[in-house]
């Protein structure tokens, strides 16, 4: 069977990438759990990257650059996780400081905290 318009375009963007970022991404979900962290491993994570391409030899910073537009494009990649984000999205848990407006007249409100004081 033959790939879809949107898988196609995905392999082309992929291919003219970097080798590091390709292996990065296709190891993705493997790798996240450890390069989220605020102290990731980016030195063992090249060396490994250098053991599997055959020696072929990156830096940490190399890897902990490469490691954010790898986020990025995963997250662009299916649009799924965005889809599912909002699909749960409720307000009340995921805003961190809820406001609400007080109207006074038609064109004239002030905004208030969750407690009802006045922000300014």
């Amino acid at each position: 069977m033959s790939k879809s318009v949107g898988e196609q375009v995905e392999q082309i963007r992929l291919e003219r990438r970097s080798p590091l970022f390709r292996w990065l991404y296709e190891h993705h979900d493997e790798l996240a759990p450890m390069l989220n962290k605020a102290r990731a491993p980016w030195a063992a994570t090249a060396e490994t990257y250098a053991r599997s391409k055959g020696g072929k030899v990156v830096t940490r910073q190399a890897v902990r650059k490469a490691w954010p537009m790898v986020k990025a494009a995963k997250g662009r990649s299916g649009g799924a996780p965005v889809r599912a984000r909002l699909e749960n999205f409720d307000p009340k848990r995921d805003v961190p400081f809820p406001v609400e407006a007080l109207r006074k007249d038609d064109d004239d409100f002030e905004i208030h905290d969750v407690m009802g004081r006045p922000i300014k």
